[in-house]
């Protein structure tokens, strides 16, 4: 009686342990469908998705807010960038006049000594000439009154040897 008793319930637990693997096996089988459809779900949806976006039906909430802010940021950086092309330019443009008026005050600064030189050799020379002619005219004046006085010596010689 214990052999049929233990064989009654070796029988009834391989019964209870073949249930519970149904039951696990049953289970894995659900999930596992049910993971299936999900999968098949997310595809399915990810595709629609994907197509609306392709042909401009629909656009997501977060990406229209992406976008936005990328068109945004590409409005930012081409504003920065016009900035500093306007800078770059107006720099240029200051450089350059800086660099026209240091040439306009280098070239007046050696057209007055050029002028100034010129002037200083004219009263130089017309200096020298008045000089020159001064001179001329006491060497004249000299000269004429030597030979006066040699004319009166040598005209009292001659009235005193009479």
């Amino acid at each position: 009686m214990t052999r049929r008793a233990l064989q009654k319930q070796r029988e009834a637990e391989e019964r209870a342990h073949q249930e519970e693997a149904d039951e696990l096996a049953r289970q894995v089988a659900e999930q596992t469908a049910l993971k299936d459809q999900l999968n098949q779900n997310f595809e399915k949806a990810f595709d629609t998705l994907t197509r609306r976006v392709r042909e401009n039906h629909y656009i997501d909430k977060r990406r229209n807010i992406m976008l936005v802010w990328r068109d945004y940021i590409k409005q930012e950086k081409n504003a920065v960038n016009v900035i500093g092309a306007i800078a770059r330019k107006t720099l240029r443009m200051e450089v350059f006049q800086r660099i026209r008026l240091v040439a306009r005050e280098n070239h007046m600064d050696k057209d007055a000594c050029r002028k100034m030189n010129h002037f200083y050799r004219l009263v130089k020379n017309n200096l020298l000439k008045k000089a020159m002619v001064t001179w001329r005219k006491n060497s004249y004046a000299e000269c004429v009154k030597s030979m006066l006085n040699m004319e009166q010596t040598y005209a009292n010689t001659l009235e005193s040897n009479d």
